[in-house]
């Protein structure tokens, strides 16, 4: 007769394999990399769409569809797309999270975060400032890949608290 452990169950469990990400450094970063990509992307979005109504005063609202971006802000004068991306630490690239799938086309502005170990860091960049980003690289099949260094963040890279409409990121 054949047994199977605990321990046979643990070594192939994804949710006990080890991991940078633990509570004690940071519990949001934590309950972020548990999640998986869709589900941490709805929620991130929904948690974005609130940071940006409570610092700009802005209408923000999240969508659910097959609208081709994450959340609509309207300002006094148009409604803005906002797309929202997300990426965790991978062992592969050090400090440096690989945002993907990124459509300039579909967006006004797009919003980073990165999961970090340590935290959770949101940056936004207007679609302007992301096509100059892209210029010269490879479009895959999904759209573009840009890589973010969390020490060494691009001075296209805002802070939400900087979260402006300014019509110049539109030219």
């Amino acid at each position: 007769m054949t047994i199977i452990t605990l321990e046979d169950i643990q070594r192939h469990d994804e949710a006990s394999k080890k991991t940078l990400y633990c509570p004690k450094k940071n519990e949001a970063s934590f309950k972020l990399s548990k999640m998986g990509s869709r589900k941490r992307g709805e929620q991130l979005e929904r948690v974005i769409a609130e940071k940006i109504e409570h610092h700009t005063g802005y209408e923000a609202n999240a969508l659910r569809g097959n609208q081709a971006w994450d959340i609509t802000v309207n300002l006094d004068d148009k409604p803005v797309r906002i797309e929202v991306k997300s990426a965790l630490h991978t062992p592969n690239w050090a400090t440096s999270y690989s945002m993907q799938n990124i459509k300039p086309k579909n967006f006004d502005y797009i919003f980073m975060v990165l999961i970090t170990p340590e935290d959770v860091i949101v940056k936004w960049a207007s679609v302007k400032d992301i096509k100059k980003a892209c210029k010269g690289r490879k479009r895959h099949a999904n759209g573009f890949q840009i890589m973010v260094n969390e020490n060494n963040i691009p001075d296209y890279l805002y802070d939400l608290e900087d979260f402006p409409y300014n019509p110049k990121d539109f030219a």
